[in-house]
């Protein structure tokens, strides 16, 4: 049994929360983020604020789709609200980043620049040409962005050059001795 989704999620005043249609819609004056809702979760709101429940109560896994739905609920409010932001490096010699309208073009060391165009809802500022500062309301696509872009050159075991997230540990191998 989900203790996640028993806990209610706050609902902020200027915050509104609407599910018409198993459609979940967070809205905060401009920012509007919509989610839908599984056919095994049941909303039940209160004073509190709104958690969740299966509609099945015997299965394990509906219990475990509305945990991830409240979680899902969370940072819907939390993104219209604050909003999200991830930080990346380039790290390796001659590795640049370029901001040109809503595309980012990238010099990682190939014999190419890598072009990746941004979606609407995230937005880019580069300093150093190395610093990547990403920033949305939605975390999901956010999190898609960032882990492509990281993809674009994944940061190598022996020397740790390529695009990561501010502050990742990683842990490089030995070299190899003859």
């Amino acid at each position: 049994m989900s203790r996640v989704a028993k806990k209610p999620v706050i609902i902020p005043d200027n915050v509104s929360f609407t599910c018409n249609d198993q459609l979940m819609v967070v809205t905060n004056g401009n920012n509007k983020l919509m989610q839908p809702l599984h056919p095994s979760v049941a909303i039940v709101q209160s004073d509190e604020g709104v958690s969740f429940k299966p509609t099945d109560d015997s299965a394990n896994a509906s219990w475990a789709m509305a945990g991830t739905t409240r979680a899902l609920l969370a940072n819907m409010v939390k993104g219209v609200t604050d909003g999200f932001t991830i930080a990346l490096q380039l790290v390796g010699v001659g590795y640049r980043a370029k901001l040109q309208g809503k595309q980012v073009t990238f010099t990682l060391g190939k014999s190419h620049p890598d072009v990746f165009s941004l979606p609407a809802a995230v937005e880019v500022t580069i300093e150093k040409d190395v610093n990547i500062t990403l920033k949305s309301i939605d975390k999901q696509l956010l999190g898609q962005v960032a882990a492509k872009m990281i993809a674009l050159r994944v940061p190598d075991a022996y020397k740790g050059k390529g695009v990561r997230r501010v502050g990742a540990v990683l842990k490089l191998k030995e070299v190899k001795k003859k």
